[in-house]
């Protein structure tokens, strides 16, 4: 899991102290871990605020929204005969005694991996559906049935008879990111743009011999494939 040093793990960033330090010696030298740490996380902060993507591993993202629209042939005639678990059924009971024919089945987190999905991973703290009657439902990822989320688009799959009537609202509570490594792009971009920060703060009397609008095109290169459209 990619961190900002051995001694400074908390908060996450893009690129580590050591690839830093590594990459240019002369620039940060005598300048302190911990501040190097920082800057690397307001680099990275930069990245995701420019991308509108949670890119550095996270812990205990909150998303909310509410759910709306399922497809009519996908649901189907569900009827006494079909085969379907407890929890399923127990659902479509309730909706058909409530009079909620229409019951959503997706929803998708609002952070994913567009490329690189092998280095991303999820872990949901927890989903709960607050529904239209006053009552709620935590979801138990444990039960069969539920597919997802998906790391390529953060889909969840409900399983058939959930009972989420169209309306309801939902609050997931999720950590994830690109845990198990950062795409070279970033990694890159991290770099140059804490070097940039660097420079403006630390040492202002190298901006007469480096280039920041060089610096600058580089992040932009280095992040346009991330940016959410």
């Amino acid at each position: 899991m990619p961190n900002t040093g051995s001694n400074y793990s908390d908060p996450l960033a893009l690129a580590t102290v050591s690839d830093l330090q590594l990459r240019f010696p002369e620039v940060v030298s005598g300048i302190e871990p911990s501040v190097l740490a920082d800057i690397l996380v307001e680099a990275t902060s930069f990245i995701e605020d420019n991308t509108g993507r949670r890119l550095a591993p996270f812990t205990n993202h909150i998303c909310e929204e509410r759910l709306f629209g399922i497809s009519p042939d996908e649901y189907g005639d569900v009827s006494a005969d079909m085969p379907i678990d407890i929890y399923g059924s127990l659902g479509i009971s309730k909706a058909a005694a409530l009079g909620a024919s229409d019951l959503v089945r997706h929803l998708w987190l609002d952070q994913y991996a567009p490329f690189y999905p092998e280095l991303w991973t999820y872990s949901i703290s927890s989903m709960r559906i607050f529904r239209t009657y006053g009552d709620y439902q935590d979801i138990d990822f444990n039960h069969g049935g539920i597919l997802g989320p998906n790391v390529t688009d953060g889909h969840v799959w409900f399983r058939l008879g959930t009972f989420i009537p169209e309306g309801s609202f939902v609050k997931v509570v999720y950590s994830g990111g690109y845990t198990l490594g950062v795409p070279p792009a970033l990694r890159r971009a991290c770099l140059f743009q804490a070097i940039k920060y660097v420079i403006l703060e630390c040492e202002p009397q190298m901006r007469s011999s480096m280039d920041l609008k060089e610096i600058e095109a580089s992040v932009e290169m280095n992040i346009i494939n991330w940016v959410r459209g």
